[in-house]
């Protein structure tokens, strides 16, 4: 490739870059603009909103329950843990302490024994 060539497509390439890193700032400080406008005028509303609600709160308080009327209508739940066996509990066996050793347990190894 000749050096014409290739001092065109540096060129090029740069003015492409240029360009771009134009539109990107341009891009993003409009998007910032209008974000930060946007958000101000939603807090606003909020703003609003929120003092209308604590109007109408002091004007309207909420009324408290009937202790009465909560006792027979509150539902209560309890939990009872069951005590029953379940289904085939009696078909296993459990194995206890040394009898693993004595019942062959795969398992087990001789150096299982107690520690000295």
């Amino acid at each position: 490739m000749s050096r014409k060539h290739l001092f065109a497509i540096v060129v090029l390439l740069g003015a492409a870059a240029i360009a771009g890193l134009l539109a990107l700032t341009r891009t993003t400080a409009a998007a910032t603009q209008v974000s930060s406008a946007r958000i101000a005028a939603k807090s606003r509303a909020l703003d609003q909103l929120e003092a209308s609600l604590r109007r109408s709160l002091a004007q309207h308080p909420p009324a408290l329950p009937d202790a009465r009327s909560t006792g027979s209508s509150a539902t209560r739940t309890v939990y009872v843990p069951s005590t029953a066996v379940p289904p085939g509990a009696d078909e296993l066996e459990v194995e206890h302490g040394d009898d693993a050793h004595e019942h062959g347990d795969e398992n087990a190894h001789p150096d299982d024994g107690p520690d000295d």
